[in-house]
């Protein structure tokens, strides 16, 4: 597991999710039969299953076919929170998740998760040139995260963070969520 350590107390880290191939093709059928839309208040053009109404109902890693993935993100972050800070002394949950579909020429603003503890992105959907996750440290410090299907990354919810446009003619689907 690598840690990337962007600024104190900031960390993140990106770990592949083992048999990450079962689920994919079970959350790309969900998604064709699943609303999406663009929330107010961003300033892009992705589509999403996030409603800042709803959003505690719209937990999407509760329903099918999520709930074996959602055990999994959460034993990887108790395994990166224990590595990197020591004993877990309460467990972690996922509060709030979310998909996010980028077509080409989506990208998503700076922003940061405030309100939760960690954030995070699994990659369901990851073409080459479909957009970096950036993350904001101090300064002028950002790390580009280039995913890959599978991929899990967790980082501070305070920490500001992007992605790039979509220069793939093919769509970039996460799951996001925070943890708490």
């Amino acid at each position: 597991m690598e840690i990337y350590k962007l600024y104190l107390p900031s960390f993140a880290t990106v770990v592949q999710i083992p048999h990450f191939y079962k689920y994919n093709p079970l959350i790309l059928e969900w998604i064709k039969t699943t609303p999406l839309s663009k929330p107010d208040g961003w300033n892009c053009e992705v589509k999403t299953t996030f409603s800042r109404e709803a959003q505690a109902e719209k937990n999407v890693l509760n329903t099918e076919p999520f709930k074996e993935l959602k055990a999994q993100i959460e034993e990887c972050f108790t395994l990166f929170y224990s590595k990197t800070f020591g004993q877990v002394k309460v467990p972690f949950t996922v509060e709030e998740s979310w998909v996010n579909v980028y077509e080409k020429g989506n990208y998503q603003e700076s922003h940061s998760h405030i309100h939760s503890l960690f954030a995070g992105s699994y990659y369901v959907s990851a073409p080459e040139g479909s957009g970096a996750l950036v993350l904001e440290g101090e300064g002028e410090t950002e790390k580009f995260i280039n995913p890959q299907e599978g991929m899990l990354v967790f980082f501070e919810g305070e920490m500001p963070h992007r992605v790039e446009k979509n220069q793939s003619s093919e769509n970039r689907i996460s799951l996001s969520f925070n943890i708490n």
